[in-house]
């Protein structure tokens, strides 16, 4: 089903007027695929390293990001009564981009309160200060996305999972109020304490970049190109398209750009993902095949994916570097811990059989390598291509728009400005 999908969306590229561009996309999501598989290996390796290292990455990550935004809080209440939320994440283009990471992490940020009470339990308060402060973080930015995915996960979660749920869902609900408490001090009470008025910004935002019309334009693209959509990434070559480079919805994009088709193929690869997972891990819970530790890292993976999959109907996170690194991390890992309870198959020839093995050990590593080869070409040829008239732009009195192109990992709107752009967009400003 991934080799028709693929095969789908390289075909889809003849129907396209930016050819570079969408074999970067093509060759993009198949490095992805292939990193997945990496990730997969690395936790087959070594377990309980890996287990390790992304738990001291995450915390780490969101230490850090907490430091800076109470840094910018802190410079904010001193100097101006005019404090915006939105000033504790200046280090994001946009904070919808921090939001998608708090997607894949915010089910993540309390495994370390739940599992191996020897290793992490002497920093028990650290770890639990962190992820207080972790959804202070979400409540100050405001993301309707992801609170709505975290209450749809935690449903999800306890549903299939039950009373194993319960310890994850308590550190969850400890971190909310806690993180609550801090929205009310600092971003409420504190600010009208020193200057007699609550900060700017509301809990939840209230703005949206125009989902429902970019829902809307790629229903009549979908319509107007069923089977194999307009090509990989050209969704953002629209010129007709101001609004942003993608639709804010993976399903939509997939199906705009790759074709029905490949939505479906999408959508059933998802399913059946999942269905797996589910049936397997609700099977082990119930006995001692696994150890408790391995339980709750279960459920935890099940609601991170299951946030960030909500998430992605309403947000580019298929699209934005940092929720595809935390995309190959989350599924890769997923992926290891299943094929790592696979029963082992028991050779009955032990010459033919190791023989067997090198020799699809040689093929794979051959194919892998020019499929390998051959992805990071189209993504460096998308790159380094022309890159679009940003004189046009300035003439026209359009040079805000220079800043958006041509970076396809933030914007995304990688082809160039022409005149009947230019003419559509000052039509629509009229």
């Amino acid at each position: 089903m991934l080799g028709v999908f693929f095969f789908l969306g390289l075909t889809s590229i003849e129907i396209s007027g930016a050819s570079a561009y969408s074999l970067l996309e093509v060759g993009l999501f198949t490095l992805i695929f292939l990193c997945i598989l990496c990730m997969a290996i690395a936790y087959l390796d070594s377990p309980q390293f890996f287990l390790t290292l992304v738990i001291l990455c995450i915390t780490s990550l969101a230490f850090i990001q907490l430091i800076s935004s109470l840094s910018a809080y802190t410079a904010g209440i001193v100097t101006s009564p005019n404090l915006n939320n939105h000033d504790l994440f200046l280090n994001y283009s946009n904070i919808r981009f921090f939001n998608q990471l708090q997607s894949w992490t915010l089910a993540l940020i309390v495994l370390p309160l739940l599992i191996n009470k020897q290793r992490f339990g002497k920093y028990f308060y650290i770890f639990i200060l962190i992820a207080i402060g972790w959804w202070f973080l979400l409540l100050a930015s405001g993301s309707r996305g992801t609170m709505l995915s975290i209450i749809i996960a935690s449903i999800s979660t306890y549903i299939i999972y039950r009373k194993d749920a319960f310890p994850w869902l308590k550190f969850q609900a400890i971190s909310l109020i806690g993180g609550l408490c801090l929205y009310i001090s600092l971003i409420i009470i504190l600010p009208f304490f020193i200057y007699s008025e609550a900060a700017s910004g509301t809990l939840l935002r209230t703005s949206s970049p125009g989902r429902i019309y970019l829902w809307q334009h790629a229903w009549q693209l979908i319509q107007e190109n069923p089977v194999l959509g307009i090509g990989p990434m050209n969704f953002a070559c629209d010129a007709t398209n101001f609004v942003a480079a993608h639709p804010h919805n993976s399903i939509i994009q997939i199906a705009v750009e790759w074709g029905i088709p490949a939505a479906m193929i999408a959508i059933s690869l998802f399913i059946y993902g999942i269905y797996n997972w589910i049936k397997k891990t609700t099977t082990t819970i119930n006995t001692n095949d696994v150890s408790p530790d391995q339980k709750t890292i279960q459920i935890c993976l099940f609601a991170s994916l299951i946030t960030a999959t909500c998430h992605s109907l309403l947000s580019g996170i298929i699209v934005m570097p940092l929720s595809q690194t935390m995309m190959v991390l989350i599924i890769g890992w997923m992926l290891g811990i299943h094929l790592s309870n696979r029963p082992q198959a028991v050779p009955q020839n032990e010459t033919t059989n190791n023989a067997a093995k090198k020799t699809t050990k040689s093929t794979t590593k051959v194919v892998l390598t020019m499929i390998s080869l051959f992805c990071l070409i189209a993504v460096i040829s998308g790159i380094y291509k022309t890159l679009p008239n940003q004189d046009l732009a300035i003439e026209h009195g359009r040079s805000e728009l220079v800043k958006f192109i041509p970076r396809f990992w933030q914007q995304g709107k990688l082809c160039e400005l022409n005149p009947q752009a230019i003419s559509r967009l000052d039509m629509s400003y009229e």
